[in-house]
């Protein structure tokens, strides 16, 4: 009777150790799925074409000329739309 008991204590043991181990490789893969969602890379800028060479640039960082046209830089702009002065 002793020995039935014991084997069946041993085997409540070996289930609740299984048990954890799956649970422990599910919460690891949950953790591993949230890191790589975090890793997403940020949305992208608006962005414009230059008016005279076609490169497209952060709308943050282009010139604009009178008449409303957007350039890559301020070379450019003086290239590609003559402004009064």
């Amino acid at each position: 009777m002793a020995r039935l008991f014991v084997l069946i204590a041993a085997a409540v043991l070996v289930y609740a150790y299984l048990k954890r181990q799956r649970q422990d490789e599910r919460r690891t893969v949950r953790e591993e799925a949230a890191t790589a969602s975090a890793r997403v890379v940020a949305p992208a800028k608006p962005v414009r074409a230059c008016a005279l060479c076609g490169v497209f640039i952060p709308e943050d960082e282009i010139v604009i000329a009178k008449g409303g046209l957007a350039f890559c830089s301020e070379a450019h702009r003086r290239r590609g739309h003559a402004e009064p002065h």
